[in-house]
């Protein structure tokens, strides 16, 4: 069995103990749908209950495809010539890579309209394509939240799914707490779905409805047959997670992938041939899920007529409009003679199952999708900033961070009231506040209003740091029509004091590979002192830098507990010596807890230290860091900069009394 099966596989226990509690559960609407029989023993025999998926088929079937690429276009048509339907992640509209030559003035808008063709969705993968736990986390938010809410107001067509670029979801030196922060990150931005495999999410609990990807691009047809095979007859996964997602990126027929569009087809074949299954993308089989999980169901007999209660999500926080299918058990199909529900349509499946009758209902006809999507957004968060976005010409707001709190300001200056105003609140973790819902109601036309969201900072000082991001999701109806607006604003950023040693290193490099001997470095370092210059056969010598900026990723992003290095996600970095004073108030033991077991040795006051354990003095201490170079890959934290946070042993907890200082 593969690699890539086995992580499924071992992902399928731990999604089994895993705790599907929801912080910020959606909010729902009753909705009634009467069921008449031939006669009351009949009503008294069915059985009426939610199947797992659409139709009830036995499996969901989708691709999943990152990056904006411009062999998305081709993937596309071959999978709508097969009836194959998938989901796009794209990064922001202007976001290229190297395979997409994106030159100047690069927007893949036309490109993304068009990968909607054939019943396909759009996802999120994040605003910059970055290693994402390298950011901290009020950037995380806005790398998630944004690019949600970019696809959506550019192609007014809802987001709720997210993908992870690099597959960063977990950074060991934080190791389970950072993941609890992403996906709590993630579900504060709307997005509640997720196809990666299962091991990712461990044993945490977590609120992501989850789609499993099979064996990826890289991988011969035969493996994914395989996987496809035992995904599709596996009972266990049929109840965690009954999706087979062919993924990660349509690199077919481009110098990144050996395999052609051949070999892509061969997939489809493997895919288009399985009996039974509902061909979605990942947005449909994300919001049935949720609504599976998340709906209750009650029933009321009266003579020959049941009443079934639906407490079903909202659509609105769906962000999708697939119907639910219900199933009625123990009657035959004569004796079911009408279905009915003054709100809704409810209409019979047109698929025999053996042993029940099908049937979809469909929201409430009151519960409707926005027909456009327009984004206004105070990046300089101005306190008398009014903008109407172009969709909705007439409708002017902005938000607006202030001390203890956020405020929307609305106008109206149309002729028509906002009726049905529901304004979400979505704020990161650096608050406690988290998501609130508030159902305004009307604002008549030529009419402002504001509102306010008082803000409670959170415990953890590091979610304080950086830029926030907030957000206001304002769904509506205006003369008839449904919308939507995203209000966003950036407060300006919380800098990290001298405890955090990000600014608090300076840095001796790139050093080549070919010239970087760790070992040996780390001998001179602790025989003669940390040198003040390192002279490289035939290169000018180095000498220490503080305040480096090298790479493109910006500094005010990083992690506070990260030391830059390269400072880019490329293929394979050079090494560093890395060196810092750190002043503590007292003697202590001190545990590192850094990018193990990638980093080289560590000397603190000229000795090397052993199991990342060792004793601070009182006064200032010299701490190196014998950084070397390493290569691009799932799971590695070793390119762009340097984790290191110094602990107390005890607790694991960062001396938040000691500063960094370059030496």
């Amino acid at each position: 069995m593969s690699s890539k099966i086995t992580a499924i596989l071992i992902g399928i226990a731990s999604f089994a103990s895993a705790d599907p509690g929801m912080d910020f559960p959606p909010t729902t609407y009753t909705q009634e749908v009467k069921l008449t029989f031939r006669d009351a023993a009949a009503a008294a025999r069915a059985q009426i209950a939610i199947e797992p998926l659409f139709d009830g088929h036995h499996r969901a079937v989708s691709c999943r495809w990152d990056d904006n690429a411009p062999s998305n276009v081709e993937t596309r048509q071959r999978m709508e010539n097969s009836g194959v339907r998938g989901t796009w992640y794209l990064n922001n509209r202007h976001h290229g890579s190297g395979y997409a030559k994106p030159g100047e003035g690069y927007d893949y808008l036309e490109t993304a309209r068009g990968l909607l063709q054939g019943g396909n969705s759009i996802g999120a993968h994040s605003l910059t394509h970055p290693f994402l736990t390298y950011f901290h986390r009020n950037r995380m938010f806005e790398e998630t939240a944004g690019c949600r809410i970019e696809w959506e107001a550019a192609l007014d067509t809802p987001v709720l799914s997210y993908a992870f670029s690099f597959i960063d979801l977990r950074a060991e030196p934080e190791k389970e707490q950072i993941q609890l922060e992403m996906l709590r990150t993630l579900e504060r931005a709307g997005l509640y779905h997720t196809a990666e495999y299962l091991d990712f999410f461990n044993d945490l609990p977590h609120e992501m409805e989850l789609s499993p990807i099979m064996p990826t691009e890289n991988n011969p047809v035969d493996v994914f047959a395989k996987a496809v095979k035992w995904a599709y007859d596996d009972a266990q996964l049929g109840k965690l997670g009954p999706m087979i997602s062919n993924s990660m990126h349509a690199w077919y027929g481009t110098k990144y992938l050996e395999f052609g569009f051949d070999e892509f087809e061969r997939r489809l074949e493997v895919m288009s041939s399985l009996e039974d299954v509902w061909h979605c993308n990942q947005n449909q089989y994300g919001a049935y899920r949720r609504q599976f999980r998340a709906t209750t169901i009650d029933t009321d007999i009266d003579g020959s007529t049941v009443t079934v209660r639906l407490e079903r999500p909202r659509l609105t926080d769906l962000n999708d409009a697939t119907p639910l299918t219900l199933a009625v058990k123990n009657v035959a199909a004569e004796d079911l003679l009408k279905i009915d529900s003054a709100t809704a349509e409810a209409t019979p499946s047109t698929k025999p199952r053996e042993g029940k009758l099908l049937f979809h209902v469909v929201h409430d006809r009151a519960q409707r999708m926005p027909e456009k999507i327009g984004h206004v957004a105070n990046p300089e968060n101005q306190s008398d900033f009014m903008v109407a976005d172009a969709d909705f010409p007439e409708i002017h707001g902005g938000l607006h961070a202030v001390d203890g709190g956020v405020t929307l300001a609305l106008q109206n200056r149309s002729e028509s009231p906002l009726e049905n105003l529901r304004i979400t609140w979505r704020t990161p973790l650096s608050y406690k506040e988290g998501v609130r819902v508030e159902d305004i109601g009307t604002v008549e036309a030529a009419t402002g209003r504001d509102f306010k969201l008082s803000l409670t900072p959170s415990a953890n000082d590091k979610a304080r740091i950086g830029s926030a991001y907030f957000v206001v999701q304002a769904d509506f109806t205006q003369a008839g029509k449904p919308g939507r607006i995203h209000f966003t604003c950036n407060r300006a950023a919380v800098e990290p004091d001298a405890s955090w040693p990000r600014e608090g290193f300076a840095l001796l490099g790139p050093i080549p590979k070919e010239h970087f001997d760790a070992e040996a470095l780390a001998e001179r370092i602790v025989q003669d002192g940390c040198p003040e210059k390192l002279t490289l056969n035939g290169t000018e010598p180095l000498v220490w830098r503080s305040q480096a900026r090298d790479g493109f990723i910006r500094q005010d992003w990083i992690d506070p507990e990260y030391i830059r290095t390269m400072g880019t996600w490329d293929a394979a970095s050079p090494g560093y010596l890395l060196r810092s004073k750190i002043h503590s108030p007292n003697v202590r033991p001190v545990e590192f807890i850094c990018s193990r077991p990638f980093i080289g040795p560590i000397i603190l006051n000229g000795q090397r230290v052993t199991d990342f354990k060792a004793e601070l003095k009182a006064g200032d201490n010299e701490l190196v860091i014998v950084y070397p170079p390493d290569v691009l890959r799932v799971g590695g934290v070793r390119l762009a900069a340097c984790f290191m946070r110094l602990a107390d042993p005890a607790t694991g907890e960062r001396y938040k009394d000691i500063n960094f200082q370059p030496w």
